[in-house]
Parts: C-alpha cells; sequence; structure tokens
C-alpha cells in the first residue's frame, strides 16, 4: 500500500510537472498608456518583467494593480525620454524591483531619468548595464538577446542620439520570436544591419521603432526582420502624428498584420508547441488580442490633466521630450493618404478590436 502511495505521489508530481511545461507561455502585454511605451512580461519559469513606463503614473499603475502586480523581477528604462521612463517612477513606489537595466545615455535636457535611477538605488535594485550581443539570464527557456543600446557614457541633448541608445531586445522562445525596439531610429538600425546576419534580426512580431515614426522602421531594417505581425505604441490624435503614413504604408506592403495600443492594451501569448506541429501548420502559435481587466482607456486628454496634479508637480518641464522637427498632426496625415485601401488601413489601426 505504501509502495502504491509512493508511486501516486511520484506520478501526480510528474504530472502536474508535465502540465506545468505544457502551459508554460511567453506573454507579453503592451499596455495603452498614452503617448508612450510600456511592455509588460509573464516568464514562463514564473517571472517577470516591465520594459519602460509610459508618460505618467495613471496608466501603468491602473495595468499593474489589475493584475495584483507588488513585485517586479526585471525593469528596463529603455532611453531617458519621459514617455518611457515618467511612470517608471511611481513603479518603483508601488512595487519592489530585484533588478534594474539601463543604457549608458543621460539626457542633459531632464532630470528625471537621474531621478529614476536615485530610486531604483535607494530601493536595493542591482543595476546592470547590458552589452550589445549580451544573453539576459531571465528564465532558461528563453533566449533574450541586446541588439542595441549605449554601452559608454552618452550625455545628451539631442533626441536623436538618445532614441537611438535604445536598448533593443530580441526574444525567442519556441522558436517564436519577438523584436522590441523601443525609439531605436534609422541610424541605430543601420549600426545593428551592421552588427547583425539578417537570419539574426528576423522575427515573426515587432514592436514598430519610435512609435510608428518615419525616422525609423527603414525598408532595409524590415527586409531583415520580415515581421508578420506588428505593435505600434502611441496615443490617439498625439501631437507628432504617429504612427506616419509613410511607416504604415511599408508594413501594408509587407501584408503586416498591425495592432495599436492607443485604444486598449494588446496581449501577445506565445505558447510552447512541437517542431512537428509548428511545421505543419507554417506559422508560429502567436495570438494577438485586447486585454480585458475593466481597464479604463487612457488617452492623451487623460496624461495631460495628470501632469498638473501634485504626483507630477514637482517634476520639471525639462523631462518632456522636446520635438525638433514639426510634425503633422494625425488629421493631416489622413488627408494626405492617396488611396481607400490606405485610407481603412489606418482606421484599422487605430480602431482595431479582436
Amino acid at each position: 500500500m505504501k509502495k502504491l502511495t509512493s508511486f501516486l505521489s511520484i506520478f501526480s508530481f510528474l504530472f502536474l510537472l508535465l502540465a506545468s511545461v505544457v502551459n508554460a507561455q511567453l506573454n507579453f502585454y503592451f499596455v495603452n498608456v498614452g503617448m508612450g511605451n510600456a511592455t509588460y512580461i509573464e516568464l514562463p519559469n514564473g517571472q517577470n518583467a516591465l520594459i519602460d513606463g509610459g508618460p505618467s503614473v495613471k496608466p501603468i499603475e491602473a495595468f499593474l494593480k489589475s493584475k495584483n502586480i507588488t513585485h517586479l523581477d526585471h525593469v528596463v528604462l529603455t532611453h531617458p525620454h519621459s514617455d518611457h521612463y515618467m511612470g517608471l517612477k511611481k513603479v518603483f513606489k508601488i512595487a519592489t524591483v530585484s533588478n534594474f537595466y539601463d543604457s549608458k545615455a543621460e539626457n542633459l535636457s531632464a532630470k528625471g531619468d537621474n531621478n529614476l535611477r536615485a530610486l531604483a538605488e535607494a530601493q536595493g535594485s542591482v543595476t546592470h548595464y547590458p552589452k550589445i550581443g549580451e544573453q539576459l539570464n531571465w528564465d532558461p527557456t528563453v533566449n533574450i538577446k541586446v541588439l542595441n543600446t549605449c554601452e559608454t557614457d552618452t550625455p545628451s541633448k539631442n533626441n536623436g542620439e538618445i532614441n537611438n541608445c535604445s536598448i533593443v531586445l530580441k526574444f525567442t522562445y519556441a522558436g517564436q520570436k519577438v523584436l522590441l525596439t523601443a525609439d531605436m531610429e534609422e541610424p541605430g538600425e543601420r549600426r545593428v544591419l551592421s552588427r547583425f546576419p539578417a537570419s539574426e534580426l528576423q522575427a515573426d512580431v515587432i514592436q514598430a521603432g519610435h512609435h510608428g515614426s518615419k525616422t525609423a522602421s527603414s525598408q532595409p531594417f524590415l527586409n531583415a526582420v520580415r515581421p508578420r505581425i506588428a505593435i505600434l505604441s502611441y496615443g490617439t490624435d498625439n501631437k507628432y502624428g504617429f504612427p506616419h503614413y509613410e511607416v504604415v504604408s511599408k508594413l501594408q506592403a509587407m501584408n503586416v498584420l498591425m495592432y495599436a495600443t492607443n485604444e486598449q492594451t494588446q496581449t501577445l501569448f506565445l505558447k510552447p508547441v512541437s517542431k512537428s506541429v509548428r511545421a505543419a501548420e507554417n506559422a508560429p502559435q502567436i495570438q494577438v488580442k485586447a486585454y480585458d481587466a475593466n481597464m479604463p482607456v487612457f488617452t492623451d486628454a487623460s496624461y495631460f490633466a495628470e501632469e498638473a496634479t501634485a504626483e507630477s508637480a514637482n517634476v520639471s518641464v525639462e523631462d518632456a521630450e522636446t520635438v525638433e522637427v514639426e510634425m503633422p498632426s494625425l488629421t493631416e496625415v489622413k488627408k494626405s493618404m492617396h488611396g481607400e485601401k490606405s485610407r481603412k488601413s489606418l482606421e484599422k489601426l487605430q480602431h482595431f478590436s479582436f
């Protein structure tokens, strides 16, 4: 009887272990934070990560609370612009953070990036400065490769130079690949193309660079990546005109499915599947759909209203990213489009609901 009980215990343990492996997923949440970036990641081994925090406090705080998150294993500041780091200040106040990843870029036009670094240090988070080509040891089943960053001290007031210091990460899990390019622009893309063969850049999913700006997503870079799905993170009716028609047109010409964060958080679930199943279906097991947890919709109006609150009153106006080039409004971009197909493409991008 004892042998039978022991056998059943071992069998139950192995069954649960196998079930956990089978059900393990790599989940990405491209959070609706208005005109900015924030990506929350659930790793198959149970750890989690947050890449950037958006331009303000409320959206990322609401998202984390909706998932009852009080601890983050990894937090990444891709580069020191306020639409990526402002929300992270709140994150360090409402959650414990084990590891903080930073580039060597310093925004001389702002104070908020150094304030954030001070928060990480005060909490006792371990700060890392990843190297190009480095593999991040977050989960033994997920290959996470650093494709771009600034490895040496880079103090600058130039937005383009700061954008091209962005930490760019490529995730590979069970043969499925996701590329997060932050705000890297064409000069950074050229550097990446010169450092890595196209085979190392190919990805099924890309988060389009710099919110869909025409300063990123160059044709040679897109040709190397060959994405099937593109995520565009931007705010509705933003003053920059993101996403730009030039980028939407390129992606459309490549038959890339486009998903936007301006009206909802988008989720991307990668499931482990066997090579035989993947070969039979000739496609990775990728699902993209809207995240539904009674999340409020954050528009640019709610973001700007929040910036006047006491929570943000001590933030220098210098933290706002300076726009060096006058961008057309979204309405003007629509008017400049030619052809019914292009107009419908942008309408779908703005109002897509899975």
